[in-house]
């Protein structure tokens, strides 16, 4: 028996080329594995070649039938051209260092592309090495797979990988260690600048200024009095008698400068009114020395951060929280929420794994006939071994599963009897037979894709 045939189809050939693939199942290990078929010898060094994101070539060689490759398959993958927004960054950092390493022990591929690419969460594979797809060199592997990677339309790459991927492209491109550490700088390149600033110029990135409504102004008697004080000549200039009430003193006043007719603002300090006996009040001056300010007023702080509402109503700071906290509390919630949903999706599923009970009419005389299961091909793992029907008298109602077979199994009733076994979504035929005549029965299983 050749070395292919010792593996147990589970599919129909796929032809791709020249290249015939099917799935099938490692008798030793019954993990499932990818068999090619092609005329010609498999190529040199495919087996030796080890890496994370390659699927492990277990052997290959040539019989009367041609050359082949037995590879690691690995289920519950989609390949890329099927889905082209699991290609991102991290996919193409991935592949482009598998086709390194590959490059680095001097095995060609001969037909990269996103078919070739399969990923399943955030795992990624190259497969199809060691298969003579085409002739073929190392930098036409390189060029090529850059080419299909860059061109694949509803890719997830960020614009800096697409582009270090396209510059990969022409015939002064470097070898593929060079090609994998330009996509892997670009990629960590684009993870380091933020979304908002990608396409903006240096002048665009600086801090946001403070928004009018963002300022709070705070005057202090007591700072505006200080400042006042240390202002040199215009101190002694700011105190001033209390203009005298009457007409005629209004009439004798000097008209006011236009600084001292703009309004006061809110909570501005204002002159108190005139002593009952007259006698001159001095009050702090508005007036400065006449020279250009470029700070704030004397005893004005500006604040910034709080939103109008907090600071001019008082109210509670915990009705406007930061954005970065409600962001928190959402995620805290929705995990939460998952690790919840987790624990109901547990407690449904082991629910909804235990066997049928038997049916509580069931009556009469029970006995016990121990009859010898058995399943082809013998290279599958244990199957559920579910009942169809069962003659009366039985407690085992349709629906029951008896545990899992091949093995020795306790039936408790005479009579006509059909049951199936059953492995993940596999069926095998349904089988009939008579208590207590039969003691040995075998479950089918049909070849499927």
């Amino acid at each position: 028996m050749s070395p292919p045939e010792r593996y147990t189809r589970s599919g129909e050939p796929v032809q791709q080329g020249p290249v015939s693939v099917v799935r099938a199942l490692d008798p030793v290990t019954g993990l499932p594995v990818r068999l090619y078929r092609f005329p010609g010898q498999p190529l040199a060094g495919a087996e030796a070649l080890r890496h994370a994101h390659v699927l492990r070539v277990l052997e290959a060689g040539h019989d009367d039938d041609g050359g082949y490759v037995v590879s690691h398959l690995v289920d519950g993958t989609s390949n890329v051209m099927e889905r082209p927004a699991l290609l991102d960054d991290a996919a193409a950092v991935a592949a482009t260092a598998a086709l390194a390493e590959a490059a680095h022990q001097g095995v060609v591929h001969g037909d990269l592309g996103p078919h070739r690419l399969h990923r399943r969460g955030e795992d990624v594979w190259l497969e199809g090495y060691g298969v003579p797809w085409a002739d073929g060199s190392l930098d036409d592997d390189l060029r090529q797979f850059a080419l299909a990677l860059s061109g694949l339309h509803g890719h997830a790459l960020s614009p800096a990988v697409r582009i270090a991927l396209e510059a990969a492209t022409t015939d002064d491109a470097g070898d593929a260690a060079t090609f994998a550490a330009s996509v892997a700088a670009a990629a960590t390149a684009a993870r380091r600048t933020p979304p908002s600033l990608v396409g903006t110029d240096a002048s665009s990135r600086r801090e946001p200024d403070a928004r009018f409504d963002d300022v709070v102004l705070e005057v202090d008697d007591a700072s505006e009095t200080a400042e006042g004080d240390a202002s040199g000549s215009a101190a002694a200039a700011s105190v001033t008698p209390a203009p005298d009430a009457s007409p005629g003193a209004r009439a004798g006043a000097a008209p006011p400068s236009p600084r001292s007719a703009r309004p006061d603002p809110p909570g501005a300090v204002t002159a108190p009114p005139a002593a009952a006996d007259g006698a001159a009040t001095p009050v702090p001056s508005t007036h400065d020395s006449g020279s250009f300010r470029k700070g704030p007023p004397p005893g004005v702080t500006y604040r910034t951060g709080e939103t109008p509402v907090a600071s001019s109503h008082g109210s509670s700071p915990h009705l406007h929280l930061p954005s970065n906290e409600r962001t928190r509390r959402r995620r805290t919630w929705l995990l939460a929420a998952l690790l919840v949903l987790a624990v109901v999706l547990a407690v449904v599923t082991a629910v909804a794994r235990r066997p049928v009970p038997p049916p509580p009419g069931a009556s009469g005389p029970l006995s016990s006939f121990v009859v010898e299961v058995r399943i082809e091909p013998t290279s599958l793992p244990p199957v559920s071994l579910v009942v169809i029907a069962s003659p009366g008298g039985s407690r085992l109602g349709a629906g029951s599963v008896l545990g899992t077979v091949p093995r020795r199994v306790v039936f408790d009733a005479e009579g006509t009897w059909q049951v199936q076994g059953r492995f993940q979504d596999r069926r095998s035929e349904t089988v009939t037979f008579r208590l207590p005549q039969d003691r040995e029965i075998v479950l089918p299983f049909p070849d499927t894709p």
